[in-house]
């Protein structure tokens, strides 16, 4: 072992071009992992399809009162809150949807960016688009004004919310008692429900519909990392890191192999005084295993860093919105260890065939030359 590593000092440029083959190695291992896994986070965040998997649709406006009593009656419905929106005026922003919600909407799964959720009447709640196009930040005051009645709320909250079911992507959310305040006459028009564990979404949906006589039109949020076209896209991502994860590979065997040859003379002394060549094997390893575990506490930390860049402009240029920090947090502790030994196995593997090499050479035309 001593051999080795003091073989890997001896060249101080070879021994860096192989630490940076290996840190882009670690790097894109934990980059690849970390924007898949973030990517499918962000879509259930988006989605909210385990918080709140079953959504309702108003479709007779006369039966509105009769809906709510079905859905507040159902034995199999855990959790569920009445909603409906209407249009405000919001000074330096124009008119834009305020929804309200006829009960406890905390449970329904908006990921929080700073602040908190509404906890009563007075406060409301936004995305990120909202604040950058009026400036505001959470804690200022704000005035909705619409059909000539005002009401002032403050924003407690940012959330990572694109405009579901809106036109426009900014939308205020707040409470029922500041909704019926700019429309007295308004009623729940949707519904956001959560069924008991371990009911099958798609029998309660029909169930739904056929206990209010077809009142509400309801649907499921399926699981959209089924989606093809997502799956595409983590795919490439993950070719992405492959292809990487491949160069550094070859950056690896490729400055080992010189090595080795150069040191052809030096090996075929030590071969010739009864170094085995599993000891040839284990000499050539030795020169870069003290890079790869260099390589793992600078390559994750590079391949998190970017991941976080990354991801944050893909939401500033796709929904002009912050990603939550709880959507980049996908490695345990543990997984950041194994992650940080990955650059042991990325150097282990694109050492092994020059090592080979080594030890198979034969002695006798080596020290003929002599």
């Amino acid at each position: 072992m001593r051999l080795g590593i003091t073989g890997g000092v001896a060249h101080p440029g070879r021994a860096l071009m192989t630490l940076g083959a290996l840190v882009v190695g670690v790097a894109a291992v934990t980059f690849a992992l970390g924007v898949d896994w973030s990517l499918i986070r962000i879509v259930g965040q988006l989605d909210r399809n385990v918080e709140s998997p079953v959504r309702a649709q108003l479709v007779d406006p006369d039966r509105g009162a009769a809906v709510k009593a079905a859905i507040a009656a159902d034995p199999i419905i855990e959790r569920s809150v009445g909603l409906t929106s209407v249009d405000v005026n919001v000074a330096g922003l124009g008119t834009v949807p305020f929804v309200g919600y006829d009960g406890d909407a905390a449970w329904i799964g908006y990921a929080p960016i700073g602040g908190r959720w509404f906890a009563g009447p007075g406060e409301a709640v936004a995305g990120s688009a909202f604040y950058r196009r009026t400036g505001l930040h959470v804690g200022d005051q704000v005035v909705l004004s619409a059909g000539g009645r005002q009401v002032t709320v403050r924003m407690v909250g940012e959330i990572f919310d694109t405009g579901e079911g809106s036109e426009v992507p900014v939308v205020l959310r707040g409470t029922w008692t500041d909704l019926l305040a700019l429309d007295p006459s308004a009623t729940p028009d949707r519904w956001e429900i959560r069924p008991i564990d371990g009911v099958a979404l798609r029998t309660f949906t029909t169930n739904l519909e056929q206990a209010t006589n077809g009142a509400v039109s309801t649907y499921t949020l399926e699981d959209t990392t089924s989606d093809e076209e997502f799956l595409l896209f983590l795919s490439v991502v993950a070719f992405l890191g492959a292809v990487l994860v491949a160069i550094s590979l070859g950056g690896v065997f490729n400055t080992v192999l010189l090595e080795t040859r150069q040191r052809t003379r030096e090996l075929a002394v030590l071969k010739a005084v009864g170094l085995t060549p599993h000891q040839v094997v284990a000499l050539v390893l030795s020169t870069v295993a003290p890079l790869a575990l260099v390589a793992g506490l600078v390559g994750v930390p590079l391949g998190l860093l970017s991941q976080r860049a990354v991801l944050g402009y893909m939401g500033q240029i796709a929904a002009n919105t912050a990603i939550p920090n709880v959507s980049f947090d996908v490695f345990p502790p543990f997984l950041l260890v194994a992650l940080a030994g990955s650059g042991l196995a990325i150097a282990v593997a694109g050492a092994y065939l020059p090592a080979q090499r080594a030890a198979r050479a034969r002695i006798a035309p080596v020290l003929q030359a002599e």
